[in-house]
């Protein structure tokens, strides 16, 4: 099995991140005076930190390897055996502090022993399990290190770097676009006009924002899931002679998620010769660059929502004529509130009649469906699994399109579709990108959701509570730990990974629910209609869902 270091790691990473919350916790630092483990837990959150540090160096760098996957399973197993351990020392700590206040007469020496007393005589030797749990960690800390240096990525780490995204340009990649035609009309209507160019209860438009912001370029944010089309309607835009003839200028930009304002003003100045030039005459050349015209930007693929970079980038764009606009495309709402001065264009999924048409010309190629029905029911079910996502119907019609034969196509419709063989820029290792963006909070909680079917139906307070009580989130000084809880459902609201579906409930595309399957699959397993799935032998949470 192929382990992609930055999705195998980062669920490890975020293990690691509560570890060492939680072996510096109030409780654990009492237990650690008087249980006369305080040199071996000390130890142990040095373990961990170093081994938090070796593979938080490597997670952003891509890279596939079976002895590496084994080596992260076996660190996710050791850092689940420390939680648990330090669990059981926090519960002793918190049993022996109810026993003090129902027995206030009790000495604290007293209750000292009896803590020391109970740790031992529960578990056995306390002090052996810490120094197992150190000795795997320290081993595995160490064969790490010893596969990076056999992949080479501490000297051609770039080549593996996140950063190594597609990178997209103005031409357009497809040879023909489908079920886009509302949405082109729609954008094209809002670059080239001031005033607001949606019809009251269009559904192609989602307000990110309502306040009207008074700059004196305008902003608009084309937003969706990874593979939902974004970058193609784009280049359809960008390319369509009406967009041509009324902008002096365009110019396109693949920003990824490395948003600095120097590299993006170099690359739209598009000139080699200013990489010895600091920001302020950069912007100088911008300036003298887009003086007295009217220009089109396209920032495409925006990850970061650092304000202070988009307020440097933005200085110098401001001296265009009146009627220049920048197009940004995000996967993340938060971007869209932080930039974008008109309304979000929110693409969904392809209707129903384009997006079979879409899949049928990538599974059958010049074959006509109708000479296999067989086969077109088989691809129908398929494409009705895949939600409107182009790049998901590019993905499984590719592998369709290799053999029309049945028993394939029926092996491909019973495959989870992150089990399937992909390229780099194909559905899963596209969204894949989401879910390594996060920060480490955030991954065991998106992740823990693959416990849940498909298109079940979420409410914020309940998924807080699920959290709160699998020690997921992180508490922050004062705050209540619900308030962080509901912090970290509007950041993954703000990202995608769940959309509104009626008042005060919210659901998870079909593809997303794929993608934390994928990210999941050795820690959370879900058996629904008697479906029974290989259960791995070091299993943390088991779902069951049975029609009766």
């Amino acid at each position: 099995m192929e382990a992609l270091l930055s999705v195998g790691g980062s669920i490890a990473s975020a293990v690691l991140d509560n570890l060492v919350s939680q072996v510096t916790s109030d409780a654990i630092q009492q237990f650690e005076r008087h249980s006369g483990l305080q040199d071996d837990l000390r130890k142990l959150r040095t373990i961990m930190l170093r081994t938090r540090f070796i593979l938080k160096s490597a997670e952003k760098r891509r890279t596939k390897d079976d002895d590496l996957a084994q080596i992260l399973q076996e660190l996710k197993d050791t850092a689940y055996d420390a939680e648990d351990l330090l669990d059981e020392f926090e519960y002793q700590v918190l049993q022996q502090n109810v026993k003090n206040q129902e027995n206030q007469r009790g000495s604290f020496l007293s209750s000292s022993f009896t803590l020391a007393r109970n740790v031992f005589n529960r578990d056995g030797d306390a002090v052996a399990k810490v120094r197992e749990v150190m000795g795997r960690l320290d081993s595995i800390a160490n064969d790490m290190e010893k596969v990076f240096r056999l992949l080479d990525l501490d000297d051609e780490g770039k080549k593996y770097q996140r950063s190594a995204r597609r990178e997209t340009s103005s031409f357009l990649t497809e040879p023909e676009v489908f079920g886009r035609e509302k949405e082109k009309e729609l954008v094209i209507k809002l670059l080239l006009n001031s005033e607001d160019a949606t019809e009251p209860g269009d559904d192609l438009v989602r307000v990110c924002s309502k306040r009207q912001k008074k700059d004196s370029i305008s902003v608009l944010p084309v937003a969706g899931i990874g593979g939902i089309g974004k970058t193609t309607l784009t280049q359809l835009i960008y390319n369509d002679p009406k967009v041509n003839g009324y902008f002096d200028l365009k110019i396109w930009v693949c920003v990824s998620d490395n948003f600095d304002a120097k590299r993006l003003t170099k690359e739209i100045i598009g000139e080699r010769l200013c990489d010895h030039l600091n920001l302020n005459r950069l912007q100088e050349i911008l300036k003298e660059k887009i003086m007295s015209k009217r220009f089109l930007l396209v920032l495409d693929d925006i990850w970061n929502d650092d304000c202070n970079e988009w307020h440097r980038l933005c200085a110098p764009l401001r001296s265009g004529l009146q009627g220049s606009k920048i197009l940004v495309t995000t996967r993340s709402q938060k971007v869209t509130k932080m930039m974008g001065t008109m309304e979000a264009v929110f693409l969904k999924g392809l209707a129903n009649d384009a997006y079979w048409e879409f899949f049928r010309r990538q599974a059958f190629g010049s074959q006509n469906p109708k000479e296999h029905p067989e086969l077109e029911v088989i691809g129908r079910k398929i494409a009705e699994g895949l939600k409107g996502s182009p790049l998901a119907a590019k993905t499984l019609g590719g592998l369709l399109n290799l053999d029309l034969d049945e028993r394939r196509w029926r092996t491909i419709m019973d495959s989870k579709i992150w089990q399937l063989k992909q390229g780099e820029d194909d559905i899963m290792p596209v969204l894949q990108f989401s879910y390594q963006y996060l920060p480490g909070y955030l991954k065991q909680c998106v992740a823990y959701c693959s416990v849940f079917p498909k298109d079940y139906a979420y409410t914020k307070d309940q998924l807080v509570q699920v959290w709160m009580a699998q020690g997921f989130i992180v508490p922050q000084g004062n705050v209540r730990i619900e308030e962080v809880g509901s912090e970290y459902f509007h950041d993954l609201l703000g990202r995608s990974f769940f959309q509104h579906s009626r008042k005060d409930v919210y659901v998870m595309h079909d593809l997303i629910h794929d993608l934390v399957q994928s990210v999941s699959v050795h820690v959370h397993v879900r058996i629904e209609d008697e479906k029974w799935p290989e259960i791995p032998s070091r299993l943390r949470h088991l779902s069951i869902s049975l029609r009766i």
